[in-house]
């Protein structure tokens, strides 16, 4: 009696033994992992998009604005200023977004022009901008978008005038054109994500 339960007692250490064994077994394979890295990226270094326009200067001997250089060398500047306007007269002014880099997403661009002439200046905007309605500047002027989506690096200048120039108009006098001034504002926006220019501008520097 005492040698059977002897046995009963091993065989229960060998299955016991047995069951823990097992889990050494099992066969088994991994993948290499698949990693997924998010960053939001830009459109554009900042100082790569520029709004600007070339030098001019008044020559007293013809009475007329000249521009400064430009057909040796971008002279470029931020202001100009027109101090001796005559009724009539047609005065160089090409104001253009300029891009020194790729533009590395599908983008909106705009311009804001603020105009406290009162009507004493004459201007267009050149053909590819088109007049976004109920949308107001940042800096409550009238917004245009440009027509084609940009993107990449084959990009040239955009002017925004048509003709380059602004007439002034006959009625203009040294009162009502008194510290008038005509500013233009740049804007540029993803173009993914928004149905259209309208809903990007409002959306990227709407008030």
């Amino acid at each position: 009696m005492k040698k059977k339960t002897l046995t009963i007692a091993i065989a229960l250490v060998l299955v016991v033994a047995l069951a823990v064994g097992a889990t050494w077994a099992y066969l088994t394979a991994t993948t290499e992992a698949v990693t997924n890295t998010f960053t939001v990226g830009k459109l554009i270094d900042q100082n790569k998009f520029v709004l600007t326009e070339h030098k001019v200067e008044y020559d007293q001997a013809s009475g007329n604005y000249t521009y400064v250089m430009k057909d040796e060398a971008k002279v470029e500047t931020g202001t100009n200023t027109y101090s001796q306007l005559a009724p009539k007269m047609v005065v160089p002014k090409d104001p253009f977004i300029s891009f020194r880099d790729e533009v590395k997403n599908p983008a909106y661009v705009f311009v804001e022009i603020c105009d406290t002439t009162a009507g004493q200046i004459d201007y267009t905007v050149a053909n590819g901008w088109t007049k976004l309605d109920n949308v107001t500047g940042k800096n409550h002027g009238v917004v245009y978008a440009y027509n084609t989506k940009v993107v990449g690096n084959q990009i040239e200048d955009l002017p925004i005038l048509n003709g380059n120039t602004v007439t002034v108009k006959e009625t203009a006098t040294a009162t009502n054109l008194s510290g008038a001034t005509l500013t233009f504002y740049g804007y540029l926006c993803q173009a993914t994500g928004f149905e259209t220019a309208a809903a990007a501008f409002d959306a990227c520097f709407g008030k």
